[in-house]
Protein backbone atom coordinates (compact mmCIF):
# COMPACT_ATOMS: atom_id res chain seq x y z
CA UNK A 1 0.00 0.00 0.00
CA UNK A 2 1.09 3.40 -0.63
CA UNK A 3 0.98 6.15 1.58
CA UNK A 4 0.43 9.81 0.76
CA UNK A 5 2.00 12.58 3.10
CA UNK A 6 -0.03 14.34 5.91
CA UNK A 7 -0.08 17.38 3.35
CA UNK A 8 -1.11 15.36 -0.13
CA UNK A 9 -3.80 14.07 2.18
CA UNK A 10 -4.74 17.52 2.77
CA UNK A 11 -4.11 18.72 -0.22
CA UNK A 12 -6.85 16.38 -1.61
CA UNK A 13 -9.36 16.92 0.51
CA UNK A 14 -9.36 20.56 0.05
CA UNK A 15 -9.09 20.51 -3.71
CA UNK A 16 -12.39 18.37 -3.50
CA UNK A 17 -14.71 21.51 -2.82
CA UNK A 18 -18.19 21.85 -4.05
CA UNK A 19 -19.30 24.86 -2.26
CA UNK A 20 -22.35 24.66 -0.37
CA UNK A 21 -24.92 26.96 -1.30
CA UNK A 22 -25.08 31.04 -0.53
CA UNK A 23 -27.73 32.57 2.57
CA UNK A 24 -28.13 36.24 3.56
CA UNK A 25 -28.13 36.50 7.01
CA UNK A 26 -27.58 39.75 9.35
CA UNK A 27 -24.48 41.29 9.56
CA UNK A 28 -24.00 40.44 13.34
CA UNK A 29 -24.80 36.60 12.45
CA UNK A 30 -22.55 36.40 10.06
CA UNK A 31 -18.87 36.01 12.24
CA UNK A 32 -17.47 32.63 11.69
CA UNK A 33 -19.27 32.32 8.25
CA UNK A 34 -17.53 32.28 4.72
CA UNK A 35 -18.47 34.79 2.37
CA UNK A 36 -19.79 33.72 -0.50
CA UNK A 37 -19.26 36.76 -2.50
CA UNK A 38 -17.31 39.86 -2.14
CA UNK A 39 -17.96 42.62 0.70
CA UNK A 40 -17.93 45.79 -1.64
CA UNK A 41 -18.51 49.28 0.49
CA UNK A 42 -21.59 50.97 -0.52
CA UNK A 43 -19.59 54.50 1.22
CA UNK A 44 -16.49 56.44 2.42
CA UNK A 45 -15.23 56.41 5.85
CA UNK A 46 -15.49 58.02 7.67
CA UNK A 47 -18.23 59.84 5.57
CA UNK A 48 -16.66 63.38 6.82
CA UNK A 49 -13.59 65.02 8.04
CA UNK A 50 -13.96 64.69 11.82
CA UNK A 51 -11.67 65.78 14.84
CA UNK A 52 -8.99 63.13 16.41
CA UNK A 53 -8.72 64.81 19.54
CA UNK A 54 -10.48 67.35 21.92
CA UNK A 55 -9.62 70.79 21.14
CA UNK A 56 -9.87 73.72 18.51
CA UNK A 57 -10.46 73.58 15.16
CA UNK A 58 -8.93 76.33 13.29
CA UNK A 59 -6.80 77.92 10.42
CA UNK A 60 -2.93 76.97 10.43
CA UNK A 61 -2.08 80.09 9.23
CA UNK A 62 -3.80 81.92 12.43
CA UNK A 63 -1.18 80.41 14.51
CA UNK A 64 1.76 80.22 12.22
CA UNK A 65 3.71 81.51 14.89
CA UNK A 66 2.70 81.06 17.98
CA UNK A 67 4.35 79.55 20.78
CA UNK A 68 4.30 80.06 24.73
CA UNK A 69 5.61 83.23 24.79
CA UNK A 70 3.67 84.88 22.17
CA UNK A 71 0.10 82.81 21.92
CA UNK A 72 -1.87 83.49 18.91
CA UNK A 73 -5.73 84.87 20.53
CA UNK A 74 -8.51 83.46 18.57
CA UNK A 75 -12.09 83.84 18.67
CA UNK A 76 -14.30 80.78 19.77
CA UNK A 77 -17.09 81.12 17.84
CA UNK A 78 -18.84 78.09 18.77
CA UNK A 79 -18.32 74.55 20.33
CA UNK A 80 -19.68 71.35 18.22
CA UNK A 81 -19.58 67.82 20.11
CA UNK A 82 -19.62 64.44 18.14
CA UNK A 83 -23.12 64.09 16.24
CA UNK A 84 -23.31 68.20 16.00
CA UNK A 85 -24.17 69.56 13.04
CA UNK A 86 -20.63 72.45 12.29
CA UNK A 87 -22.16 75.79 12.74
CA UNK A 88 -21.11 78.66 9.87
CA UNK A 89 -17.75 78.36 8.22
CA UNK A 90 -15.17 79.97 10.54
CA UNK A 91 -13.34 83.32 8.83
CA UNK A 92 -9.80 84.05 10.14
CA UNK A 93 -8.85 85.02 13.60
CA UNK A 94 -11.78 82.80 14.35
CA UNK A 95 -12.07 79.03 15.81
CA UNK A 96 -13.95 76.30 16.89
CA UNK A 97 -13.99 74.06 20.17
CA UNK A 98 -13.98 71.15 18.58
CA UNK A 99 -14.94 67.40 20.52
CA UNK A 100 -13.41 64.17 19.47
CA UNK A 101 -15.06 62.35 16.48
CA UNK A 102 -16.99 65.84 15.53
CA UNK A 103 -17.28 67.08 12.17
CA UNK A 104 -14.61 69.67 11.48
CA UNK A 105 -16.41 72.62 10.31
CA UNK A 106 -15.61 74.50 6.69
CA UNK A 107 -12.86 77.25 6.83
CA UNK A 108 -10.70 74.97 9.52
CA UNK A 109 -7.67 73.14 8.21
CA UNK A 110 -6.37 71.77 11.43
CA UNK A 111 -7.07 71.13 15.16
CA UNK A 112 -5.18 72.08 18.06
CA UNK A 113 -5.26 69.58 21.07
CA UNK A 114 -6.92 71.29 24.18
CA UNK A 115 -3.81 70.87 26.13
CA UNK A 116 -1.80 73.17 24.06
CA UNK A 117 -4.13 76.08 25.22
CA UNK A 118 -5.89 77.88 28.20
CA UNK A 119 -8.97 76.34 27.46
CA UNK A 120 -10.27 79.22 26.73
CA UNK A 121 -14.36 79.22 25.97
CA UNK A 122 -14.88 83.11 24.42
CA UNK A 123 -11.33 83.78 23.36
CA UNK A 124 -8.78 81.16 23.79
CA UNK A 125 -4.61 81.29 23.29
CA UNK A 126 -3.07 78.85 21.22
CA UNK A 127 0.68 78.11 22.79
CA UNK A 128 2.11 76.58 19.90
CA UNK A 129 1.98 76.28 15.55
CA UNK A 130 0.19 73.51 13.84
CA UNK A 131 0.49 71.55 10.00
CA UNK A 132 -1.80 71.29 7.61
CA UNK A 133 -4.43 68.67 8.64
CA UNK A 134 -2.83 68.31 12.10
CA UNK A 135 -5.12 65.89 14.25
CA UNK A 136 -7.70 65.78 11.28
CA UNK A 137 -9.23 62.41 9.98
CA UNK A 138 -9.47 62.96 6.68
CA UNK A 139 -13.15 61.96 5.26
CA UNK A 140 -12.52 57.96 3.80
CA UNK A 141 -9.43 57.94 4.56
CA UNK A 142 -10.66 54.18 6.53
CA UNK A 143 -12.24 53.54 3.09
CA UNK A 144 -14.00 54.36 -0.15
CA UNK A 145 -17.33 53.98 -1.37
CA UNK A 146 -16.70 50.82 -3.79
CA UNK A 147 -13.71 49.44 -1.96
CA UNK A 148 -13.52 45.69 -1.55
CA UNK A 149 -13.45 45.50 2.13
CA UNK A 150 -13.54 41.11 2.40
CA UNK A 151 -13.42 38.98 -0.32
CA UNK A 152 -15.05 35.94 -1.23
CA UNK A 153 -13.73 33.05 0.51
CA UNK A 154 -12.57 34.89 3.64
CA UNK A 155 -13.88 33.82 7.11
CA UNK A 156 -16.26 36.81 8.71
CA UNK A 157 -14.69 38.13 11.88
CA UNK A 158 -15.73 40.90 14.34
CA UNK A 159 -13.41 43.59 12.00
CA UNK A 160 -15.35 42.59 9.52
CA UNK A 161 -18.30 42.71 11.04
CA UNK A 162 -17.69 46.44 12.49
CA UNK A 163 -16.31 47.40 8.59
CA UNK A 164 -19.50 45.85 6.89
CA UNK A 165 -21.49 47.99 9.68
CA UNK A 166 -19.46 51.17 8.80
CA UNK A 167 -19.99 51.16 5.44
CA UNK A 168 -23.97 50.42 5.49
CA UNK A 169 -24.04 47.02 4.94
CA UNK A 170 -27.64 44.99 7.01
CA UNK A 171 -26.63 41.53 5.60
CA UNK A 172 -23.94 39.44 3.90
CA UNK A 173 -23.90 36.72 1.71
CA UNK A 174 -22.63 33.95 3.54
CA UNK A 175 -21.80 30.09 2.99
CA UNK A 176 -24.47 28.06 4.95
CA UNK A 177 -23.41 25.91 7.84
CA UNK A 178 -22.16 22.78 6.99
CA UNK A 179 -23.70 19.54 7.55
CA UNK A 180 -21.98 16.47 9.50
CA UNK A 181 -22.72 12.68 9.52
CA UNK A 182 -21.05 10.33 11.56
CA UNK A 183 -21.11 6.36 11.17
CA UNK A 184 -19.48 4.69 13.63
CA UNK A 185 -18.66 1.20 12.88
CA UNK A 186 -17.71 -2.25 14.95
CA UNK A 187 -19.83 -5.24 16.80
CA UNK A 188 -17.61 -4.07 20.30
CA UNK A 189 -19.65 -0.48 20.18
CA UNK A 190 -22.14 0.11 22.62
CA UNK A 191 -24.43 3.00 23.42
CA UNK A 192 -23.82 4.62 26.60
CA UNK A 193 -26.33 3.94 29.67
CA UNK A 194 -26.48 0.17 27.79
CA UNK A 195 -24.86 -2.61 30.02
CA UNK A 196 -21.99 -3.51 28.82
CA UNK A 197 -21.38 -7.14 27.25
CA UNK A 198 -18.18 -8.97 27.73
CA UNK A 199 -16.28 -8.02 24.97
CA UNK A 200 -17.90 -4.32 24.38
CA UNK A 201 -16.79 -0.60 25.10
CA UNK A 202 -18.85 2.31 24.79
CA UNK A 203 -18.92 4.43 21.77
CA UNK A 204 -16.62 7.12 22.76
CA UNK A 205 -15.04 8.19 19.29
CA UNK A 206 -18.76 9.16 17.92
CA UNK A 207 -19.16 11.42 21.34
CA UNK A 208 -15.43 13.18 20.67
CA UNK A 209 -15.99 13.32 17.07
CA UNK A 210 -19.65 14.95 17.19
CA UNK A 211 -18.02 17.52 20.04
CA UNK A 212 -15.21 18.77 17.60
CA UNK A 213 -17.74 19.12 14.82
CA UNK A 214 -20.21 21.10 16.80
CA UNK A 215 -16.49 23.19 17.69
CA UNK A 216 -15.95 23.30 14.08
CA UNK A 217 -19.35 24.94 13.62
CA UNK A 218 -20.74 21.74 11.60
CA UNK A 219 -24.58 21.02 12.55
CA UNK A 220 -24.39 17.07 12.90
CA UNK A 221 -27.57 15.72 11.37
CA UNK A 222 -27.07 12.30 11.03
CA UNK A 223 -25.45 9.64 13.58
CA UNK A 224 -25.00 6.01 13.47
CA UNK A 225 -23.45 2.81 14.71
CA UNK A 226 -23.38 -0.26 12.87
CA UNK A 227 -21.73 -3.65 13.56
CA UNK A 228 -18.72 -5.02 10.99
CA UNK A 229 -21.36 -6.40 8.54
CA UNK A 230 -20.81 -4.83 4.84
CA UNK A 231 -24.62 -4.63 4.18
CA UNK A 232 -25.46 -2.32 7.72
CA UNK A 233 -22.48 -0.16 6.53
CA UNK A 234 -22.99 0.67 3.39
CA UNK A 235 -27.01 1.54 4.16
CA UNK A 236 -25.64 3.96 6.91
CA UNK A 237 -22.91 5.46 4.59
CA UNK A 238 -25.41 5.95 2.09
CA UNK A 239 -27.71 7.52 4.36
CA UNK A 240 -25.48 9.18 5.63
CA UNK A 241 -23.91 11.05 2.30
CA UNK A 242 -27.67 11.58 0.99
CA UNK A 243 -28.27 13.65 4.34
CA UNK A 244 -25.04 15.50 4.96
CA UNK A 245 -22.63 17.74 3.30
CA UNK A 246 -19.97 15.41 4.36
CA UNK A 247 -19.29 11.97 6.22
CA UNK A 248 -16.83 10.46 9.16
CA UNK A 249 -16.33 6.98 9.44
CA UNK A 250 -15.15 5.10 12.09
CA UNK A 251 -13.28 1.70 12.48
CA UNK A 252 -12.78 -0.83 9.43
CA UNK A 253 -10.54 0.91 7.43
CA UNK A 254 -7.06 -1.23 8.36
CA UNK A 255 -6.66 -4.76 6.75
CA UNK A 256 -7.84 -6.83 8.97
CA UNK A 257 -10.80 -9.77 8.41
CA UNK A 258 -13.77 -7.37 9.49
CA UNK A 259 -12.18 -3.80 8.11
CA UNK A 260 -14.63 -3.07 5.25
CA UNK A 261 -15.14 0.18 4.63
CA UNK A 262 -13.02 0.07 1.61
CA UNK A 263 -14.81 -2.68 0.41
CA UNK A 264 -18.01 -1.08 1.04
CA UNK A 265 -17.12 2.55 -0.96
CA UNK A 266 -15.70 0.84 -3.75
CA UNK A 267 -19.39 -1.34 -4.00
CA UNK A 268 -20.97 1.66 -3.80
CA UNK A 269 -18.81 3.20 -6.66
CA UNK A 270 -16.97 5.89 -4.66
CA UNK A 271 -13.92 7.38 -5.73
CA UNK A 272 -10.98 6.71 -3.22
CA UNK A 273 -8.56 9.74 -3.25
CA UNK A 274 -6.31 8.07 -1.04
CA UNK A 275 -5.71 4.97 1.68
CA UNK A 276 -3.34 5.50 4.12
CA UNK A 277 -1.28 8.33 5.47
CA UNK A 278 2.81 7.80 6.36
CA UNK A 279 1.96 9.31 9.69
CA UNK A 280 1.74 7.26 13.34
CA UNK A 281 -1.12 7.33 14.34
CA UNK A 282 -3.68 7.32 12.24
CA UNK A 283 -1.93 5.07 8.94
CA UNK A 284 -4.64 3.40 8.09
CA UNK A 285 -6.65 6.63 7.17
CA UNK A 286 -9.02 6.82 3.92
CA UNK A 287 -10.85 9.34 2.15
CA UNK A 288 -13.60 8.67 -1.01
CA UNK A 289 -16.17 10.83 -2.29
CA UNK A 290 -19.47 9.44 -2.83
CA UNK A 291 -21.41 11.02 -5.60
CA UNK A 292 -20.29 14.63 -4.41
CA UNK A 293 -20.41 14.17 -0.77
CA UNK A 294 -16.61 13.61 0.69
CA UNK A 295 -16.18 10.56 3.18
CA UNK A 296 -13.22 10.52 5.55
CA UNK A 297 -12.74 7.34 7.35
CA UNK A 298 -11.15 7.01 10.77
CA UNK A 299 -9.26 4.30 12.22
CA UNK A 300 -11.17 2.97 15.13
CA UNK A 301 -8.78 3.34 17.36
CA UNK A 302 -10.05 6.77 19.34
CA UNK A 303 -6.17 8.82 19.22
CA UNK A 304 -5.61 7.27 15.60
CA UNK A 305 -8.80 8.78 14.53
CA UNK A 306 -8.99 12.24 17.03
CA UNK A 307 -5.03 12.95 16.06
CA UNK A 308 -5.91 12.65 12.35
CA UNK A 309 -9.18 14.61 12.38
CA UNK A 310 -7.59 17.28 13.72
CA UNK A 311 -5.54 17.80 10.87
CA UNK A 312 -8.24 17.20 8.13
CA UNK A 313 -11.15 18.50 9.62
CA UNK A 314 -10.07 22.21 8.44
CA UNK A 315 -9.22 21.20 4.85
CA UNK A 316 -12.25 19.52 4.27
CA UNK A 317 -14.68 21.87 5.64
CA UNK A 318 -12.20 24.65 4.36
CA UNK A 319 -13.11 23.25 0.81
CA UNK A 320 -16.96 22.54 1.10
CA UNK A 321 -17.13 26.32 2.30
CA UNK A 322 -15.58 28.03 -0.79
CA UNK A 323 -12.86 29.36 1.55
CA UNK A 324 -9.48 30.68 0.39
CA UNK A 325 -7.60 28.60 2.22
CA UNK A 326 -6.94 26.62 5.83
CA UNK A 327 -5.02 27.23 8.65
CA UNK A 328 -2.81 25.51 11.07
CA UNK A 329 -0.24 27.51 13.67
CA UNK A 330 3.36 25.38 13.39
CA UNK A 331 5.57 26.78 16.37
CA UNK A 332 9.25 25.75 17.04
CA UNK A 333 9.60 25.80 20.45
CA UNK A 334 11.46 22.75 23.09
CA UNK A 335 10.21 19.42 24.68
CA UNK A 336 9.70 19.75 28.49
CA UNK A 337 9.31 16.58 29.28
CA UNK A 338 10.27 12.65 27.81
CA UNK A 339 8.86 10.57 25.02
CA UNK A 340 11.36 7.54 24.89
CA UNK A 341 10.35 5.86 21.96
CA UNK A 342 12.07 6.08 18.51
CA UNK A 343 10.33 7.27 15.76
CA UNK A 344 11.50 5.13 12.45
CA UNK A 345 8.30 6.75 10.52
CA UNK A 346 6.86 10.39 10.66
CA UNK A 347 4.94 10.52 14.69
CA UNK A 348 2.05 12.31 16.25
CA UNK A 349 1.85 13.68 20.20
CA UNK A 350 -0.25 14.81 22.41
CA UNK A 351 1.31 17.40 24.09
CA UNK A 352 0.44 20.93 26.05
CA UNK A 353 1.74 24.55 24.70
CA UNK A 354 2.44 26.75 27.77
CA UNK A 355 3.57 29.34 25.11
CA UNK A 356 7.33 28.55 26.70
CA UNK A 357 7.54 24.93 26.07
CA UNK A 358 5.42 21.83 25.16
CA UNK A 359 5.10 19.21 28.35
CA UNK A 360 3.88 15.88 25.88
CA UNK A 361 1.29 13.39 27.71
CA UNK A 362 2.46 10.75 29.89
CA UNK A 363 -0.12 8.95 27.61
CA UNK A 364 0.85 8.29 23.93
CA UNK A 365 -1.07 5.17 23.07
CA UNK A 366 -3.81 4.56 20.65
CA UNK A 367 -6.25 3.55 22.99
CA UNK A 368 -5.47 5.73 25.76
CA UNK A 369 -8.18 8.30 25.99
CA UNK A 370 -7.74 10.63 29.11
CA UNK A 371 -4.12 11.09 27.32
CA UNK A 372 -5.70 13.88 25.03
CA UNK A 373 -7.23 15.69 28.44
CA UNK A 374 -6.07 19.52 28.79
CA UNK A 375 -3.73 19.33 25.52
CA UNK A 376 -3.68 22.18 22.97
CA UNK A 377 -0.87 20.76 19.98
CA UNK A 378 0.16 17.75 18.46
CA UNK A 379 4.26 17.08 18.47
CA UNK A 380 5.20 17.00 14.95
CA UNK A 381 8.40 13.94 15.06
CA UNK A 382 9.88 13.56 11.64
CA UNK A 383 10.64 10.37 10.55
CA UNK A 384 14.24 8.77 11.79
CA UNK A 385 14.52 10.57 15.10
CA UNK A 386 15.50 9.08 17.84
CA UNK A 387 13.58 9.58 22.02
CA UNK A 388 12.53 13.28 22.69
CA UNK A 389 14.19 14.37 25.99
CA UNK A 390 13.49 17.38 28.00
CA UNK A 391 15.07 20.12 26.15
CA UNK A 392 14.91 18.85 22.66
CA UNK A 393 13.38 21.30 19.72
CA UNK A 394 10.41 20.25 18.98
CA UNK A 395 7.69 21.56 16.26
CA UNK A 396 4.07 21.54 17.23
CA UNK A 397 0.63 21.89 15.67
CA UNK A 398 -1.47 23.60 17.42
CA UNK A 399 -5.39 21.98 17.34
CA UNK A 400 -6.77 24.93 19.86
CA UNK A 401 -8.64 22.37 21.76
CA UNK A 402 -7.66 22.00 25.77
Amino acid sequence: MVRITLEEAQKLIFQQEHAVEAMRRPVTECAGSVLAENLVSGMMQPPFARSAMDGYALRQEDVRKADREHPAILQVVYKTCAGDRPGRNIQPGECVRIMTGAMIPEGADCVIRQEDTDYGEETVQIYTAAVLQQNCCQAGEDFQAGEVLAKAGETVDAYTVAAAVASGKKELSVRRRLRAALVTTGEELCETGSVLQPGQIYNSNQAYLRVRLMQEGCDVVYCKMTGDDRESIARAVQEAADKADFVITTGGVSVGQKDQLPHVMDALGARILFRGIAVKPGMPTMCSVLGKTPVLSLSGNPYSAFSVFELLIRPLTAGLLGADGYDYIRIHTTASSDFLKESRGRRLLRGYYDGTAVALSKKQQNGQLTGGIGCNCLVDVPAGSGPVYAGTPVEIILTGIS
